[in-house]
């Protein structure tokens, strides 16, 4: 049951470059593309939670959008603020992602949009990766239960951390397993410690070693 690590980024960090976005880890991603963004064009993120600059003229007793050729110096250097940026997000993504969000004209649009999508998928990740870490801290061989069918609730547990990400170490689940058995399997148990390096022992060994 090799699926029971958990996520590591394989990427480095760089000061350079945005963060790349491959459609996985959205929270992870989002709280390092905030902060490439304010360290490099604080603005940028700016523009990217609240919309661009929209640069306004007084008519009458109103203020109205000008147009485009009423754009002065002061009006171009804000407005490539949000063209700053939209090139900020796009570098950051892959082809999927990208394609996702190539029809929205601002910042704030490519941001809201990937929010939607990966959001509320985050969120319902989480969850369920919160329920099963607690299905597996309270795991424990049930009255009556056979070793076999013990095992196979737990590789059931693992099998779901793997679809969703998340891995324990091989060592962690013989740990884990051993800890499980009543107190009637403890002869058997302490066998097992005393007479292997549990660091090295493989799960599926532990298992067979208990059914005999």
């Amino acid at each position: 049951m090799a699926q029971f690590q958990s996520f590591q980024p394989l990427e480095g960090l760089s000061t350079t470059k945005p963060p790349f976005f491959d459609g996985t880890n959205y929270n992870y991603w989002k709280n390092r593309m905030k902060g490439f963004m304010l360290a490099n064009v604080p603005k940028a993120w700016i523009v990217t939670m609240k919309g661009p600059y929209v640069p306004m003229k007084v008519v009458g007793e109103s203020e109205v959008p000008k147009e485009e050729v009423e754009w002065n110096d002061e009006d171009l250097v804000k407005i490539m603020i949000n063209n700053k940026a939209i090139n900020m997000l796009q570098c950051a993504l892959n082809p999927t992602e990208f394609h996702r969000v190539s029809g929205c004209d601002m910042a704030k649009e490519m941001w809201d949009m990937l929010e939607v999508t990966h959001e509320r998928t985050s969120q319902v990740k989480e969850s369920k990766i919160n329920r099963l870490i607690y299905m597996y801290e309270i795991f424990k061989m049930k009255p009556e239960e056979s070793i076999q069918d013990m095992y196979t609730r737990l590789n059931d547990i693992g099998t779901n951390f793997k679809d969703l990400g998340k891995v324990y170490p091989s060592q962690e689940v013989v740990r884990k397993v051993l800890r499980s058995l009543p107190k009637n399997w403890e002869a058997k148990k302490t066998a097992i410690e005393e007479s292997k390096d549990l660091n090295t022992l493989k799960l599926e060994d532990v298992i067979g070693k208990l059914m005999t």
